[in-house]
């Protein structure tokens, strides 16, 4: 299993990770960018990894690599203007997205020749539907999702990408994830502040998304959610019983919780009112007391 690393800096470190043995080795290390690495996607159906940087660029690396080596550049994508936040890939329709902090997503159509010795990436479109940066996306069947710190996330259909459906928070959204579970149900989780949000997405574009559960989860804010499957699979969906959700945060936590922790509004505590102190004045005190403070 590998570990793909992007630092605060311009490198890209690959690890090969052995968790029997306990060992991580270091396998490659390459200087990727000029400017801070943002974003790292794996696809694996290509054996590549796509990087996106505040230098505005996307680069594509081949990951069919000899050990110890430098990542192969395979190419450099140029299009934002600003640095690129996030990167999403749909199989399906080959389609690369990326997300920059000026709230644009570009869509870009992603092919690698036959002899695997080029990759291919030309610009398809882009819309802008977020007025500030988009922090991540995620890509579905039906649509891409995408979270911003204009405090919405926004789902935009491939069926109908004239009427996106918009879901308004009430503070910046750092990070989502999205869960099929049963049948036809889906459920998104989003972190915003230090809350985790719990939406019931199943019949979106149809009815109303409906907010399930609003936990306080951390003591500062989310900068990430997980999901961790274990158990079986069937039909492309998940038991509840079968999957862990794992959020970080600022605050240097990971935590777990278990679905049903969060599909429960968590009610807002009341303000307490400390009941006020009895006068310890008589009523003669206090009768003598207004008449001198009327006479002043």
């Amino acid at each position: 299993m590998g570990y793909y690393g992007g630092l605060p800096f311009r490198q890209v470190v690959l690890f090969r990770l052995k968790y029997r043995a306990q060992t991580k080795e270091l396998v490659s290390d390459t200087d990727a960018h000029i400017d801070f690495v943002k974003c790292l996607l794996v696809i694996s159906s290509l054996e590549i990894l796509v990087s996106g940087s505040s230098d505005k660029t996307i680069r594509i690396w081949d990951l069919r690599f000899q050990s110890k080596a430098p990542l192969r550049l395979l190419h450099v994508a140029s299009g934002h203007t600003r640095p690129v936040e996030c990167l999403a890939y749909d199989p399906q329709r080959e389609e690369l997205y990326s997300g920059d902090s000026m709230g644009r997503i570009k869509i870009w159509k992603l092919e690698r020749d036959e002899d695997a010795s080029t990759c291919r990436i030309t610009v398809l479109g882009e819309n802008q539907r977020h007025r500030t940066g988009v922090n991540e996306l995620v890509s579905t069947r039906d649509g891409l999702w995408s979270a911003s710190t204009d405090c919405t996330v926004i789902f935009h259909r491939h069926a109908s990408p004239e009427q996106p459906v918009i879901i308004k928070h009430e503070h910046p959204v750092k990070c989502i994830s999205l869960l099929p579970v049963q049948e036809s149900d889906m459920l998104l989780f989003t972190g915003s502040q230090e809350k985790i949000h719990t939406f019931d997405v199943s019949t979106v574009g149809h009815e109303e998304v409906e907010l399930l559960g609003q936990t306080e989860a951390h003591s500062l804010d989310i900068n990430s959610i997980g999901i961790w499957y274990h158990g079986s699979q069937s039909t492309h969906a998940y038991r509840q019983q079968d999957v862990t959700i794992i959020t970080s945060s600022l605050d240097g936590m990971l935590r777990k919780w278990k679905i049903d922790q969060l599909l429960s509004p968590q009610p807002v505590p009341a303000p307490s009112h400390k009941p006020l102190k009895q006068s310890i004045l008589t009523r003669d005190e206090e009768r003598e007391l207004e008449e001198l403070l009327e006479s002043d």
